[in-house]
């Protein structure tokens, strides 16, 4: 199968929004693997898994050693001030990591929202790496 032993890691860690749910208790919902409404993945998630390979979520932040059981990396939607009381951003350490988890083979996928919506600042210092093939920026 296309996807055997392959791993698409969803971020969990700079998209951590939550919601009350059916039970009053917190819930995590948009863009995550769970959310079978139009704001999630589930139907993704179940095609990734139809090809035939797993998925999983990363709920901490991205090290060298807890992507490395990844193929795929996607960051969707990194939270604001607006979205989550204690937004976790796309900082130096996180950002060296995965620029060197790519540079090792590993395909990172990244989502922005529209303005207002999504945290732009950290994410664009992330893919700034990548944006000049010629001219990538060296970790800092």
């Amino acid at each position: 199968m296309l996807g055997r032993a392959k791993v698409v890691l969803l971020d969990y860690f700079f998209n951590n929004e939550r919601k009350t749910g059916p039970d009053n208790r917190p819930m995590r919902f948009h863009y995550v693997w769970e959310d079978t409404a139009n704001s999630g993945f589930s139907e993704l998630g179940k095609t990734i898994m139809e090809l035939g390979a797993d998925v999983d979520t990363l709920e901490v932040e991205p090290t060298a050693q807890n992507l490395s059981r990844a193929s795929i990396y996607m960051i969707v939607d990194p939270d604001t001030p607006l979205e989550s009381a204690h937004p976790n951003y796309i900082e130096t350490s996180a950002r060296e990591a995965i620029v060197e988890w790519v540079r090792a083979g590993g395909s990172l996928l990244l989502f922005g929202n529209d303005k207002g919506n999504a945290e732009f600042e950290h994410l664009n210092l992330l893919a700034e790496y990548f944006w000049n093939p010629f001219q990538r920026r060296q970790p800092e």
